[in-house]
């Protein structure tokens, strides 16, 4: 069984964020690593997460936020309130080790490509905070609205790890 790392950021603010890349990732700026460190206030510990494939109760976690995928993306488009911001979960690898990150979502298109900002410190090296990001809606695992008061929504995986950890 292959372990994967799950690094966590809770979001604060607003976030300006540089064009998004043509495609793939590119080298972060200083107004990209700048916002991206906006978005946090503190980093979660780095935790230990089951390969989805091994792991039934994850697994249908990760298949239910996919399932509101549309229609987080039509809220999105439609524009979000004031203040609150979304983000997806997306993994990064090496041949060595997995990660989860979260994206700041920038921009959204109806063909599932989204275009945002890498908003935590990643483990894996190859990637940088602040770092301009396109992923597929396929590769997105889960998804969280922060909204202005501070409340998040969604966020479905953290808090099903956070139980088990208790």
């Amino acid at each position: 069984m292959r372990a994967e790392v799950l690094v966590c950021a809770w979001v604060l603010g607003a976030i300006a964020c540089d064009p998004p890349p043509e495609h793939g990732r590119s080298e972060p700026t200083e107004g990209s690593r700048a916002a991206a460190a906006a978005w946090s206030d503190h980093e979660d510990p780095v935790t230990v997460m089951p390969d989805p494939a091994e792991d039934a109760e994850l697994r249908a976690v990760i298949e239910a936020s996919r399932a509101q995928l549309p229609a987080i993306r039509a809220r999105f488009r439609n524009g979000l309130p004031p203040g609150h911001r979304l983000l997806v979960k997306v993994k990064i690898e090496t041949p060595e080790i997995a990660e989860r990150v979260w994206v700041a979502v920038t921009a959204w298109s109806e063909i599932g490509w989204i275009d945002g900002t890498l908003a935590n410190k990643p483990v894996i090296q190859t990637h940088q905070l602040g770092q301009p990001m396109r992923v597929r809606e396929g590769e997105v695992i889960d998804w969280m609205i922060k909204r202005a008061d501070g409340t998040r929504e969604g966020n479905a995986v953290s808090r099903l790890l956070e139980t088990r950890s208790q």
